[in-house]
């Protein structure tokens, strides 16, 4: 008994020979493939050209931006004003220029100085309402009691010039050499000026010298004499410079 032949129940492989159908698609098909290929390719060169005139720009960017960070020392310096010169060698007082004390603003006699010890703020005549000249010309008297000061006929260091003062009374500048703060303190029994600013400390029997402190330099002394009517008054300007010893000095 011969039985009937089964048909396969799985896929079967059969060799289909190409129509002209078939061609066309495999040519749509890699037509696709190319366009699709182009398309990224032009994709990456755009993308490519966009990320080297992004770098440009970028760095261009940065080019200007450092423009202004280089102008603005030179705006800054400008701002400050022109340079001083030989401005902060020089002060307002001249020969002949009374002492007033300061606040009364009254022309001071020795005589109404005559109590040892003592110490007051003057200002030079004319003067007394301007801070800007005050800043550099404040000036302090003091009056000594008989055989303190020591004395030189010239300046010196660690001495006064006795010609420069009037019955015992010494007259030096405001003015701490150390920043510029005002000397204001005085210890009577030890003649120490003192300026409370950062304790620099100046002995005005010995032309006001530094004994302690960071100041380097001592207060420079105002020349003084009388005049005809027996006021207080300038010989002349301070023969140093005056204030923080960090300014630029020139000849004075």
């Amino acid at each position: 008994m011969t039985s009937a032949p089964i048909p396969p129940t799985g896929p079967v492989a059969t060799a289909v020979p190409p129509g002209p159908g078939g061609t066309r698609k495999r040519a749509r098909t890699t037509l696709a493939v190319r366009v699709t290929l182009l398309v990224i390719a032009v994709a990456v060169l755009v993308a490519g050209i966009s990320s080297v005139v992004g770098i440009l720009v970028v760095r261009r960017t940065l080019i200007a931006a450092t423009v202004p960070v280089a102008l603005a020392p030179i705006v800054l310096l400008r701002d400050l004003g022109p340079l001083p010169g030989t401005s902060l060698d020089h002060t307002v007082w001249r020969k002949g220029m009374r002492l007033l004390n300061y606040g009364a603003n009254t022309p001071i006699r020795p005589a109404d100085f005559a109590s040892p010890g003592g110490m007051v703020t003057v200002v030079p005549d004319g003067f007394q309402d301007d801070f800007n000249a005050l800043a550099k010309a404040a000036v302090i008297i003091i009056k000594f009691p008989p055989n303190i000061i020591q004395f030189s006929a010239k300046p010196q260091p660690g001495r006064v010039v006795q010609n420069w003062t009037v019955d015992n009374i010494v007259a030096y500048s405001k003015i701490c050499t150390h920043v510029g703060c005002p000397a204001a303190l005085y210890e009577q029994t030890t003649h120490h000026i003192l300026c409370p600013c950062h304790q620099s400390t100046f002995d005005a029997a010995r032309g006001a010298q530094v004994i302690f402190g960071p100041a380097t330099r001592a207060l420079p002394q105002l020349p003084m004499t009388v005049d005809a009517q027996g006021f207080l008054i300038a010989r002349h300007d301070f023969i140093e410079p005056v204030g923080p010893s960090f300014w630029e000095r020139g000849p004075s």
